[in-house]
């Protein structure tokens, strides 16, 4: 249905937030009906019709996100970059 190729193709068209819609235009033109994109370790999920997935490779080493929160220290953390 589609291919990592002609999705790296179409993103390599995009040079600004701009390109954006256009973008997500030329992805659904070639049958991607969604995506995902994993914090964890950057990799992407392509979802197409009749169950076509597609997952591009791992963008970098896999990040450690704790399954719990602690509020307050997030907050102290944020209020540093500001």
């Amino acid at each position: 249905m589609f291919t990592l190729d002609q999705i790296k193709k179409s993103h390599s068209k995009m040079e600004s937030g701009a390109d954006f819609p256009q973008y997500i235009k030329e992805l659904f033109s070639l049958g991607i009906l969604e995506y995902s994109i994993y914090v964890y370790d950057g990799h992407a999920e392509y979802k197409g019709k009749e169950d076509c997935v597609i997952f591009s490779e791992a963008e970098y080493s896999e990040l450690y996100i704790s399954s719990e929160t602690n509020r307050d220290r997030f907050k102290d953390s944020s209020t540093r970059w500001n």
